[in-house]
């Protein structure tokens, strides 16, 4: 490699890591404040991505290929948490949905499947 091009790879690299950091630290604090568990779960999603793509950086800027697997690794495992986490809020809303609407199952002679009062015949 000329020296131009390991001087802007290195340029490039140092700029990506501290564009990296910043994303890393914003998605720390959204995960910490909230305001609701699904925007936690999509800021925990987000810094496993940066997680990520930080390895893949490490990797290009020190020529070591077998961090390319860690970062596809770590990819795969992200996704499966996200769907396990979108999953136990779906659960999660339901549930709270059908306490709403039928706060008492022993009384449901009155009402019917959404929340309504059953039309005298």
């Amino acid at each position: 490699m000329t020296e131009l091009g390991a001087t802007s790879l290195a340029w490039a690299a140092d700029f990506a890591y501290w564009a990296l950091i910043a994303a890393f630290a914003l998605s720390f604090i959204r995960l910490i404040r909230g305001p609701s568990l699904p925007d936690r779960i999509v800021a925990l999603d987000l810094m496993t991505v940066l997680a990520a793509a930080f390895i893949l950086v490490l990797a290009v800027d020190g020529s070591q290929d077998r961090f390319i697997d860690v970062a596809i690794a770590l990819g795969l495992v992200s996704f499966l948490a996200t769907v396990g986490f979108a999953s136990y809020v779906m659960r999660r809303g339901l549930s709270r949905r059908d306490k709403e609407h039928n706060p008492d199952p022993a009384d449901n002679s009155e009402s019917t499947s959404n929340g309504r009062e059953a039309p005298d015949a």
